[in-house]
């Protein structure tokens, strides 16, 4: 019964702390266009430099292959360098942890942007756990300040 008890303890401090699919959601859109900016910039720059009207496949690859680049690396260094944060969540103020307080390590972080690459992956936001958190027990969560005011 009483590690039932501290079970229930953690999932409600849980749940307290972690940040909903709104805010998420919110998260994913403002990372996505910070990528789609550095895309196009990039892009503009490759097709610049080595477009080749002959093989309109391997350009449409090698575009693809730029964009899944640019998308790990933003999230992989940006996560890393900030402890868990993107731009978006610098922005409503959340970041990545591990589910159970323990620090992130940069092997964390590889996985879990190697695991967002995967395709339709960012559609398990709608499921009950996001594979890019799953895989490496991570959530997200709201940041709160703590008053360091004492009262007598």
């Amino acid at each position: 019964m009483e590690s039932q008890l501290i079970i229930d303890e953690e999932e409600a401090i849980k749940a307290v702390l972690e940040a909903g699919k709104g805010l998420r959601l919110i998260n994913f859109i403002i990372d996505y266009f910070a990528i789609g900016s550095i895309f196009i910039l990039s892009s503009s720059y490759y097709q610049f430099l080595y477009f080749n009207s002959d093989s309109l496949f391997l350009e449409e690859l090698n575009l693809f292959l730029i964009f899944e680049l640019i998308y790990f690396t933003y999230y992989f260094l940006l996560e890393w360098i900030t402890n868990g944060k993107t731009l978006g969540k610098l922005i409503t103020t959340t970041r990545s942890v591990k589910e159970y307080g323990e620090h992130c390590t940069i092997a964390d972080f590889a996985k879990r942007s190697l695991a967002r690459c995967i395709p339709f992956e960012a559609l398990t936001i709608f499921g009950t756990q996001v594979f890019h958190d799953y895989t490496v027990s991570m959530i997200v969560i709201k940041e709160r300040k703590v008053s360091t005011t004492f009262y007598n």
